[in-house]
């Protein structure tokens, strides 16, 4: 501001204009009052803008950030689309834990009536894994085993014996879970992985029986029964590709299919009926994936 008699005239406007000067006398360039604010500042106008520019800038600066490193991410990114000549030229691993008849890395199930001799089976099994030992003149992949066992508590441990005894081995390599597991509950299934992972080398985990295991739900619910192949498969990938054997009831009217839920059947890799046929037990495959 600039009066007519130059620095008290600029004073005069100022206090016409109720804004405060700095020191007496002070002059800007050509004689005109540089007008402060109350802070001795520029106009707070002034501050309020150079604030919004600085909020700008800095989001400016963070979305140049966030696009490069989405650019370094997606370059990064392992290629999911492979061309054919280059997936055929990979060599074909068949990694068994039963040579010919069983592969590591798979679900399954084994299912037929009561007293089929459902659960010796996968007893006799699973001890032949853990021991190292041919399983009907098959070659095994030896490793650690677990059987989670939800019925039949009292004659699992003369089971184990006798098999031990029969075999001439001493016992060794397997662990045994006698409380049942939820595996349609997501929090339940993930303490039995926390213990299966602790144990390490696990190639072989017997799930008897379903309904035992199943938890609160219904077996013949497709979204409940999805639920239990997921925790199977869960078990699977925890292990690092384990063989997941659910042991399961067929049907009352028909023992040509295990009961329950359709998701059993096209979730698991493999199925397997058992019956009795006089003194023997027939295994029958009705269903393997590949």
């Amino acid at each position: 501001a600039r009066g007519d008699g130059g620095v008290d005239g600029g004073r005069l406007a100022g206090q016409r204009s109720g804004t405060r000067f700095g020191r007496p006398g002070a002059v800007g360039a050509g004689g005109m009052a540089v007008a402060r604010g109350h802070d001795g500042g520029r106009d707070p106008a002034m501050k309020a803008t150079d604030k919004a520019l600085a909020k700008l800038d800095q989001a400016a600066s963070e979305r140049e950030q966030a696009a490069s490193e989405r650019e370094q991410a997606a370059s990064e990114r392992k290629r999911t689309l492979v061309p054919i000549d280059e997936l055929l030229s990979e060599p074909i691993v068949m990694d068994w834990i039963v040579r010919d008849h069983i592969e590591s890395d798979t679900t399954g199930c084994l299912y037929g009536d009561s007293r089929a001799f459902k659960s010796f089976i996968a007893i006799d099994l699973l001890c032949h894994v853990a021991t190292g030992k041919d399983w009907c003149g098959n070659p095994v992949k030896a490793g650690n085993v677990i059987y989670v066992c939800g019925e039949g508590k009292g004659g699992i441990k003369r089971r184990f014996l006798a098999w031990f005894e029969r075999h001439r081995e001493k016992p060794r390599n397997i662990y045994v879970r006698t409380i049942p597991a939820a595996l349609i509950d997501p929090i339940a299934t993930a303490t039995l992985l926390d213990e299966i992972r602790q144990i390490g080398n696990v190639v072989m985990v017997v799930v008897d029986t379903l309904a035992k295991n199943f938890g609160d739900g219904d077996e013949n619910g497709t979204r409940d029964m999805g639920m239990f192949v997921t925790g199977m498969d869960s078990i699977r990938s925890a292990t690092n590709g384990a063989f997941v054997l659910c042991i399961h009831h067929c049907g009352l009217s028909d023992k040509d299919r295990p009961r329950g839920g359709t998701p059993l059947r096209s979730g698991n890799d493999f199925e397997c009926s058992v019956k009795r046929d006089g003194n023997d037990t027939v295994l029958k495959i009705k269903k393997m994936k590949d």
